[in-house]
């Protein structure tokens, strides 16, 4: 239906990104309804047309309904692999590399960033591993901004750099946390580590570059804020809420929430 009048075919209004998430949920409900006895979906690249909202939303239905279904999904998508991998830690990641007609498809252990940054630093590649950090804690800070409303500096090319992301983080939490809380300190702590995004962007002098063991501490540093931004149920990050007039900074299923440590503790205590 469009403005009230029946409408065939559908793609004269609907853009491909419409109708291959119409088409997505009506597969997933026919598996779910048609055929409640056999819990096993084949899903191939899937998520190719969505935009950046529409993509965890896809975890967020398999988490919420299919949880109890064996899944077997394909995807060229490094990023939303790494978000599949935090909502579902115990699945089975594999990586095909490729295909001859002698072995047939090579394949082996599908790594997430933190993975491929620590082998890239077992090789003794610091620079390698620092881009490579540096474009995950881009996505990471981007999805934080977004659930905490953080303000970030304009930009008119809609293009945001790790230090203007890194800023609107800390200036949030410093606002809306206080100031002796862990989250606080630790951010501020690292403000001084940003700098190595330029350094293994761009190239310097040898003598300049930074160490596998620098950089190594480095990511480190940013595990431990993410370890507490994280839940460790629902999976995912924090994000701001406004609910009767209560401020919450908290996962979506409220396990963690950073305006209630000190209660939570006092709780523990008692």
């Amino acid at each position: 239906m469009f403005g009230g009048d029946p409408i065939s075919p559908a793609y004269k209004f609907l853009s491909e990104s419409q109708l291959n998430s119409f088409g997505l949920a009506i597969f997933l409900a026919s598996a779910k309804h048609f055929n409640p006895n056999f819990k096993f979906i084949i899903m191939d690249d899937v998520i190719n047309s969505f935009d950046t909202y529409k993509r965890p939303r896809v975890i967020d239905i398999l988490s919420e309904h299919f949880s109890d279904y064996q899944i077997l999904l394909f995807t060229h998508d490094s990023i939303w692999l790494d978000r599949l991998q935090r909502s579902f830690p115990q699945w089975i990641r594999k990586h095909f590399l490729g295909w001859d007609y002698t072995i047939g498809p090579r394949i082996e252990p599908w790594k997430n960033s933190y993975e491929q940054i620590d082998e890239l630093l077992s090789h003794d590649k610091p620079t390698e591993a620092g881009w490579m950090f540096g474009r995950y804690l881009e996505w990471i800070l981007q999805e934080l901004c977004e659930n905490l409303e953080a303000s970030v500096k304009y930009s008119r090319r809609n293009e945001y750099a790790l230090h203007e992301l890194f800023q609107a983080f800390k200036e949030r939490m410093k606002k809306k946390l206080k100031s002796d809380h862990s989250i606080v300190k630790l951010t501020s702590n690292f403000e001084a580590d940003i700098g190595f995004r330029n350094f293994c962007d761009h190239w310097k002098e040898p003598e300049t570059d930074y160490s596998s063991q620098e950089i190594s501490n480095i990511v480190q540093s940013w595990k431990d804020i993410e370890s507490k931004i994280e839940c460790d149920r629902c999976h995912k990050l924090i994000r701001y809420e406004k609910v009767d007039g209560y401020e919450h900074i908290s996962c979506p299923c409220r396990k963690l929430d950073l305006k209630a440590d000190k209660i939570n503790i006092t709780d523990k205590k008692v």
